[in-house]
């Protein structure tokens, strides 16, 4: 855990090393003690939130907890996002505003989850927003 712990040191200079380790031994012992032996971030996260004690005596597991839940693993989505941005906005789509660019980008993202929804209602609304609309496509349902 040492050479975790220096390596840490190095990249985050503002933990403190002493501290931190003598606080991850407190904490190894807490959940020693308590019989439940925690097996993810999130599970010490829960931990430390259902008790505000531990919280106050543990400051930079607490940092620590915080560091690893926001910091990605991996910057891989991002840069799927920006490929897939570059693609969508073309010469042909250089006039997209940003308000259409952001609902694209959004889709194309999330395109496993919007195959799921229930496009009815949005048909509906839109053809039933004013009368032409109504006259063109007449009772819209699917």
């Amino acid at each position: 855990m040492n050479d975790e712990l220096h390596h840490l040191s190095n990249f985050y200079d503002d933990f403190n090393n002493e501290t931190l380790a003598a606080q991850l031994l407190l904490l190894r012992n807490l959940f020693t003690a308590s019989a439940s032996t925690p097996s993810t971030v999130t599970d010490i996260s829960q931990a430390l939130n259902s008790n505000e004690g531990v919280r106050i005596l543990l400051p930079e597991v607490v940092r620590l907890v915080k560091l690893s839940l926001v910091v990605p693993a991996t910057s891989s989505s991002a840069e799927r996002s920006f490929s897939a941005l570059q693609r969508l906005k073309t010469d042909i789509r250089s006039t997209v505003g940003q308000p259409r660019l952001n609902h694209m980008i959004f889709l194309h993202c999330h395109k496993d989850r919007i195959g799921q929804l229930d496009l009815r209602p949005v048909a509906q609304e839109f053809v039933s927003a004013n009368d032409k609309r109504s006259q063109f496509f007449g009772n819209y349902h699917l």
